[in-house]
């Protein structure tokens, strides 16, 4: 999608069932990601997570972090983390997810990323079992190349960042087999003038 400036974002991200990992262009975290905040390099959001989920072998969330770039070719690491949390005060760690990145351009981006976090470990207690009604994600930013946190003096700045929980009820997770059905994602795509 380089130097495609009328993608609706909105709608592409919504048909896509597997993302992995995306940059576009923007400076605000879409309406998808329903749970949004701004913050420093290393912030967290808290989520209440429905009794259907528990029943999952994972949760699976699409995150976006908006970042500026404020030099022309950067890398930043982008670590999701997840924690789950019970009423009675159980807490249960989950996986890290790094995710690796390459702006290539001195501008505002969305670096969006698919991550699963296994719900039941091995020989351990359901997480129904132990009250698990929300669960925190926090993101880490970081320079790929200094492993140094991101701020407003280091290459990137301006952070934002979001998160949908998907789930098989989900638009975002629907079979959409009819091509008939897809929203439209691409208003007219066309290449700047170099």
């Amino acid at each position: 999608f380089a130097n495609c400036f009328n993608l609706n974002q909105e709608a592409f991200l919504e048909t896509q069932t597997v993302l992995q990992e995306l940059i576009l262009p923007g400076e605000e975290v879409p309406s998808y990601f329903t749970h949004q905040t701004s913050g420093t390099s290393s912030s967290s959001l808290t989520i209440p997570l429905f009794p259907s989920f528990l029943s999952r072998p994972f949760v699976r969330v699409r995150v976006c972090a908006v970042l500026m770039s404020t030099s022309c070719a950067n890398g930043v690491d982008i670590h999701v983390n997840c924690r789950f949390k019970g009423i009675s005060g159980n807490i249960s760690e989950s996986f890290s997810h790094r995710h690796r990145f390459w702006a290539a351009h001195n501008d505002s981006h969305l670096f969006i990323m698919d991550c699963r976090f296994p719900l039941n470990k091995d020989n351990a207690p359901s997480l129904a079992e132990l009250d698990y009604d929300h669960v925190d994600i926090q993101l880490q930013v970081s320079n790929s190349f200094f492993q140094r946190e991101v701020d407003e003096h280091h290459e990137y700045s301006t952070f934002k960042w979001g998160v949908c929980i998907l789930n098989h009820h989900s638009s975002a997770e629907s079979g959409l087999g009819d091509p008939n059905t897809l929203p439209h994602v691409n208003d007219e795509c066309h290449e700047t003038e170099q």
